[in-house]
């Protein structure tokens, strides 16, 4: 298929009065003016689409290739908003002749990121404009050298997808990934952090594993202002199916870069993938036996049905009421409680009084003890049920030690948003041997 058959959009497109006389206020600099054109996208909620923050494109295209056996590149953005790659991308390349070929299902970006093209043009570079939902496109046949962008990051629901398409998770971020890795090109796509370990991201973990993968940027949650989203950027060569031994890991987070063994960091002796795991990791992994517990996290439990009434009622723990690795405590004003007739329908029932262990959910400060009698907890505190060994004292206590703590930290990849306590991330409360 060549260009013909695209959908590119006709050069007399209309472009609304504000954004126009914005394109064009001399007092502006582009990138203002980007920023401000993706406050006032009306359909951002929508496509879950955001704007990418310029020093994080610098940190993505300081680690392309030079491409330096080609004079002239093709470069596919599949979901290219007002274009936060562009300029960046023709400087970086300033000594090709390059071919833009430019997707967004948002018509209003694109005739807006036509206009900033005149006011701020990119002369070794042609466009080729395309609006259409990128999952609806057809492939071009022609040769792409880059697929590069800031794919959204929402869900798509199956009834939405042709019966033909069968992709590994609703996750549109992730779906863009799976469609681009069928064409032979040097692949750069920010994704949400949550794939490197989420259970909901399992199976693209595994199918992604087998390429050639040359890098991941950890932006924590740097990667959108304002918007408290965790992401990394994913780089696979795959113009070349020879898998690299090596992976560079670059992370904003502990301002640190380094290259590290694929199998190191991909290792199936773990259950997601470890950017950051180090000697110090090996070292307490070594004491541990891990896979030690079943997790559960209360998703019924809403201040809705409970109460401040503490009479004949059974007390709902929360995280406030566990600050530290070995009391539990009323807190007048926050404590919860609920009547036993309505807890005994909720599946948090089931393990009262019963030999179960606590542990915040969303924390960097793991610390545990047993649940206490005639308790149940809401969704803040999650429950470790024991596989085979219980726990002992000294056990729990070492889950709130300084050493366990930064092995966690490293275990969980430093992530903010994504802390919570599941059936994967469980595996590293382990038992000292």
């Amino acid at each position: 298929m060549g260009y013909i058959q695209m959908n590119l959009l006709e050069t007399d497109d209309h472009l609304e009065d504000n954004i126009y006389d914005l394109i064009w206020n001399k007092k502006l600099s582009r990138i203002q003016i980007q920023k401000r054109l993706e406050l006032i996208n009306t359909k951002k909620e929508q496509t879950a689409a955001y704007y990418t923050d310029p020093e994080i494109v610098t940190d993505i295209i300081k680690e392309l290739p030079s491409f330096s056996d080609k004079k002239q590149l093709t470069i596919l953005e599949p979901s290219v908003g007002v274009g936060s790659f562009l300029w960046e991308i023709s400087n970086r390349y300033s000594n090709f002749r390059l071919n833009f070929l430019l997707v967004d299902v948002n018509n209003q970006s694109l005739f807006a990121l036509k206009e900033l093209l005149k006011r701020f043009p990119i002369k070794n570079a042609s466009f080729h404009f395309i609006h259409t939902n990128f999952l609806n496109l057809e492939l071009p046949d022609i040769k792409v050298d880059l697929i590069i962008g800031n794919p959204p990051f929402g869900s798509i629901k199956k009834n939405d997808l042709s019966d033909k398409e069968n992709y590994l998770s609703s996750n549109l971020a992730t779906i863009f990934l799976e469609r681009i890795l069928h064409v032979s090109s040097y692949i750069s796509l920010i994704m949400p952090k949550s794939v490197l370990s989420a259970p909901s991201f399992h199976a693209i973990r595994q199918y992604v594993e087998p390429f050639n993968i040359k890098s991941i940027i950890d932006f924590g949650e740097n990667g959108f202002k304002g918007v408290k989203i965790e992401t990394f950027n994913l780089m696979i060569d795959n113009t070349n199916r020879s898998t690299s031994k090596y992976i560079k890991v670059i992370s904003l987070i502990t301002k640190n870069s380094r290259i590290v063994g694929k199998n190191y960091i991909i290792d199936p002796k773990f259950p997601y993938w470890l950017p950051y795991r180090n000697s110090f990791f090996d070292s307490v992994a070594n004491k541990l036996d891990f896979d030690a517990f079943y997790s559960f996290r209360d998703r019924q439990i809403t201040k809705k049905i409970t109460t401040s009434n503490n009479n004949g009622a059974i007390w709902v723990l929360r995280s406030r009421n566990f600050p530290d690795g070995e009391n539990i405590k009323h807190i007048p004003g926050y404590d919860r409680f609920i009547d036993p007739k309505v807890a005994e329908k909720l599946k948090v029932y089931s393990y009262m009084n019963k030999d179960v262990y606590l542990m915040p959910n969303l924390s960097y400060k793991p610390r545990s003890t047993k649940l206490p009698v005639n308790t149940i907890v809401d969704g803040s505190l999650a429950l470790l049920i024991p596989k085979n060994r219980k726990p002992t004292a000294s056990q729990l206590s070492y889950y709130s030690s300084s050493e366990f703590r930064r092995f966690y930290k490293v275990a969980r990849n430093f992530g903010t948003r994504s802390l919570n306590i599941d059936k994967y991330s469980v595996f590293f409360f382990g038992l000292l041997k």
